[in-house]
């Protein structure tokens, strides 16, 4: 199935792939797209029995039509992002593509709905609350939703995110900052004894470096998504920021000049 997705990319635009691959792709999108109106059609004038079942050429159109949008993903079209997520994926390729797809196909589901069903006289849930416009909070924010099937791809694909960011900023991490991320994460002082003697330095510089660290992961992972909602930011950060954490563990366990602070930082839940 995968042969699709490159056909379709090798050709351009469905329209000149083979009729297989047309049925196939969108039969993909449609379902998806469908499933993730239903999911969000609360959020509009659009009542729930009135709701339309969008066709398969016109969901797989406002789909395509969301791949080709230049400057999104980081200043890349959609569609090369796409594809270049495989190159830098562990995961199996098909896979890849129909996670990052499926991410496209909610975009494109809630511009839809947006711009075909407006809620009027009423407050946007996405209106902010306080903060300012780029980094604001709103009443989304606070709304609890049901788990559906859509969900739990975008909650495989994050994870998939954040430790394929996890393990580029590990390889980066000085060991001052992994031994300050092992001894935060189990709450262990940055001043005591252990911390000091592994690090060689007074608790001012191992915090600093802690800090820097941290706003320099989150700085990386925001900059790398500059279309994503500070919700969905923050939360690829703390995912993130567990992954590195456990590769921090490992990484300590392994090390036998730090056996004795290993012993210390697992005494207090390092696991």
């Amino acid at each position: 199935m995968t042969g699709t997705w490159v056909e379709w990319k090798s050709r351009c635009a469905l329209g000149l792939c083979g009729e297989e691959t047309r049925a196939v792709l969108r039969k993909f999108v449609e379902r998806r797209f469908n499933l993730f109106v239903r999911r969000y059609a609360h959020k509009t004038a659009l009542e729930r029995h009135h709701m339309p079942a969008v066709p398969a050429e016109e969901a797989w159109h406002l789909f395509e039509t969301r791949m080709l949008v230049p400057g999104a993903r980081g200043e890349k079209r959609y569609k090369d992002w796409l594809f270049a997520r495989v190159e830098v994926s562990s995961d199996p390729a098909l896979q890849v593509l129909q996670s990052g797809a499926t991410l496209v196909v909610r975009d494109a589901a809630r511009d839809y709905l947006r711009r075909e069903f407006p809620r009027r006289r009423s407050v946007s849930l996405s209106a902010p609350v306080f903060g300012s416009e780029n980094g604001s909070a709103t009443v989304e924010d606070f709304l609890a939703a049901p788990v559906d099937p859509c969900e739990s791809v975008v909650a495989r694909e994050y994870g998939r995110l954040a430790r394929s960011h996890a393990d580029r900023i590990f390889v980066g991490m000085t060991h001052r900052e992994r031994i300050a991320v092992a001894a935060k994460q189990a709450g262990v002082s940055l001043a005591s004894r252990a911390v000091e003697k592994v690090v060689g330095r007074r608790r001012s510089v191992i915090n600093d470096a802690y800090v820097r660290f941290v706003r320099r992961a989150g700085q990386e992972i925001a900059t790398a998504y500059p279309d994503e909602g500070r919700k969905e930011v923050i939360g690829l950060v703390v995912l993130t920021m567990g992954e590195i954490k456990e590769s921090v563990f490992r990484w300590l366990k392994s090390e036998k000049r730090y056996a004795v602070f290993f012993k210390e930082v697992e005494g207090y839940g390092l696991r």
